[in-house]
C-alpha cells in the first residue's frame, strides 16, 4: 500500500506539473497574436510592440540561472507556488498597462516568474518518473506545453476580439492562479536536500556551479544549438501574425489558426520525437544527433513559411517548423536532465535557451522588413548555426 499510495502521489504531482507547463505554452504563444492589436491601441509600431515579446525573453534568459543557483536548495513547492505568485501579478499588471512601456516592464516581470518556475518544474518533474520512463515524461512535458498553445492561443485570440487584447491577460491571470493552487496541494513542502545553515554560502555555491557547466563543451554547444534554432522558430513567429495580415488581409479571430498550426505541429513533434528518440538511442545513436535531423527539417519549415507562395504553404511550413524547433528542445532538455541529473540550474541554462532564443530572433529580424530576403537570410543563418554547434557537441561529447 505506501508504494501503491506513493505512484499515486507521483502521478499527481506530474499532472499538477504538466498543468504549469501547458499555461506556460499558453502565455509564451499568445501574446505575438496579440500584437496588431496592442499596437494599434497604443498607436505604437509593430516592431516597438514586439518588445513585450523579446522582454519576456530577455528577462527570462538574464534571471533564470542566476535565480534557479541561488534557489537550488530551496523546496520545488516554495519555488514553483512563489514564481507564480509573480507570473499572476504580472498579467494582472498587463490587464491594466495604460500603455506600452508599462506592458512591456509587465512581460519582463513575468519573464522573471516564469524563470524561477520553469527549471523547477522541468527538476521535479524527472524525479516523479521511473529512470526508464524518464525520457518519455520529460518529452511528454514538451507535448503538454504544445496543447497549451492549440487550447490557450484561439481562445486568447478570439477574446481579444470580440473584446481586446487585455482580457487575454486577464484570462491567463485566472489560469495561473489556478495552477497556483493545485502546486499548492500536490507538491510536497519541504525539500530533503536543504540546507539550514551557510544559507547565503549555499546559494552563492549554486549559483557559481551553473557557472561552471559552461566549462564543459559539450554543455555550451548544446545550449547555444538550442538558442539558434528558437531564434529562428520564435523570432520568425513574432512577427507571422503580422506577415499574414499585411499579405493575405486577415485579422482578429482568423489569426487564431496561426496559433493553432503551431501548436499543433508542436504537439505532433513531442509525440513523435517522444516515441522515436527511444528507438534512436536503444540502437545506440547519440540523442543530438536526432537534434540534427530536426535542423535540417526545420530549414525546409522556416523556407516554406516565409515564402512568398501561398497562405497554405506558409501554415504549412510553421506547422513543420515548429515540429522541429520542439524536437530540438525536447531532445536538449532530455540530454542535459541526463547528463547533470538533478541539476536545475544546468536544465535552467536549456530552458533560458528557448527564450533567449525569442528574444534575440525577434530583435534581430525587427532589422528587417517582414519577408524580405535579409528576414528569410536571418531565419535561416540561424538554423545553420544550430546545426553546427550540435555537431560540435557530439564531437565534444
Amino acid at each position: 500500500m505506501p508504494a501503491e499510495h506513493a505512484a499515486q502521489q507521483r502521478i499527481w504531482q506530474r499532472a499538477t506539473l504538466y498543468g504549469v507547463l501547458f499555461m506556460m505554452g499558453a502565455d509564451m504563444f499568445l501574446v505575438p497574436m496579440l500584437i496588431p492589436g496592442i499596437a494599434n491601441d497604443f498607436q505604437s509600431n509593430v516592431a516597438r510592440t514586439a518588445y513585450s515579446v523579446a522582454a519576456f525573453g530577455a528577462a527570462y534568459a538574464v534571471t533564470s540561472p542566476i535565480a534557479t543557483g541561488l534557489l537550488h536548495s530551496r523546496s520545488s513547492r516554495g519555488v514553483i507556488g512563489g514564481g507564480l505568485l509573480v507570473v499572476v501579478c504580472a498579467c494582472a499588471t498587463a490587464t491594466a498597462a495604460p500603455d506600452l512601456g508599462v506592458l512591456v516592464l509587465a512581460r519582463a516581470t513575468s519573464g522573471l516568474g516564469a524563470a524561477i518556475v520553469n527549471p523547477t518544474v522541468w527538476s521535479q518533474l524527472q524525479a516523479t518518473a521511473t529512470e526508464h520512463a524518464r525520457g518519455r515524461v520529460m518529452l511528454g512535458g514538451t507535448a503538454v506545453s504544445a496543447a497549451g498553445q492549440i487550447v490557450g492561443i484561439p481562445v486568447g485570440t478570439k477574446l481579444a476580439a470580440h473584446g481586446d487584447w487585455r482580457i487575454a491577460f486577464g484570462a491567463l491571470a485566472v489560469g495561473f492562479g489556478g495552477v497556483w493552487l493545485a502546486t499548492r496541494a500536490a507538491l510536497p513542502p519541504y525539500c530533503p536536500h536543504a540546507k539550514r545553515d551557510g544559507c547565503l554560502q549555499t546559494a552563492i555555491n549554486g549559483v557559481l556551479g551553473g557557472l561552471r557547466l559552461w566549462r564543459t563543451p559539450a554543455f555550451s554547444f548544446v545550449i547555444v544549438a538550442n538558442i539558434a534554432a528558437q531564434a529562428a522558430r520564435l523570432g520568425t513567429y513574432s512577427y507571422i501574425a503580422t506577415m499574414f495580415a499585411e499579405r493575405y488581409s486577415i485579422s482578429g479571430a482568423a489569426l487564431g489558426i496561426i496559433g493553432i498550426i503551431a501548436g499543433t505541429g508542436s504537439l505532433v513533434g513531442a509525440v513523435i520525437a517522444t516515441v522515436t528518440v527511444s528507438w534512436w538511442c536503444r540502437r545506440g545513436q547519440p540523442v543530438l544527433g536526432f537534434s540534427i535531423l530536426a535542423t535540417a527539417v526545420m530549414f525546409f519549415g522556416i523556407a516554406l513559411m516565409i515564402a512568398k507562395t501561398s497562405r497554405y504553404v506558409n501554415l504549412i511550413g510553421l506547422g513543420i517548423s515548429f515540429a522541429a524547433g520542439i524536437t530540438i528542445f525536447g531532445t536538449g532538455q532530455f540530454y542535459v536532465s541526463s547528463t547533470f541529473h538533478g541539476d536545475r540550474t544546468a536544465i535552467s541554462w536549456n530552458s533560458s535557451a528557448m527564450y533567449i532564443g525569442a528574444a534575440v530572433g525577434t530583435f534581430a529580424l525587427g532589422f528587417t522588413s517582414l519577408g524580405s530576403v535579409g528576414f528569410i537570410a536571418i531565419s535561416l543563418t540561424f538554423v545553420v548555426a544550430s546545426a553546427l554547434s550540435g555537431l560540435i557537441a557530439i564531437n565534444r561529447g
